[in-house]
């Protein structure tokens, strides 16, 4: 991981860290999109999957995942683009600054 990947990593966890809206589930699914970015060498947008995503955040509830995500939406974590077509997958965009 570069310096330049690592600054825009510590940037979005004090994100996480500094907002109180924001419950267990909403960073453990924080954590997850954390590592499918790491996974997809610090692309953005990178792809993700429902599956995924609640399978490495301990999400047990479909319920729960999109509560969660609609609400790191529209707090402005990430930026969500669904295709519905699970080859293709869904791109998500990591946001470091509200309104990126």
């Amino acid at each position: 991981m570069s310096n330049e990947q690592f600054q825009f990593l510590m940037r979005f966890l004090n994100r996480i860290a500094d907002d109180g809206r924001l419950n267990t589930s909403h960073i453990s699914l924080c954590f997850a999109l954390v590592i499918c970015w790491n996974d997809q060498k610090h692309t953005l947008p990178f792809k993700v999957s429902r599956k995924i995503l609640m399978d490495y955040g301990k999400i047990g509830s479909i319920s729960t995942y999109h509560i969660c995500i609609k609400e790191l939406i529209s707090f402005g974590f990430i930026r969500y683009a669904p295709s519905y077509n699970s080859y293709w997958g869904t791109l998500v965009t990591i946001l470091v600054e509200k309104g990126n």
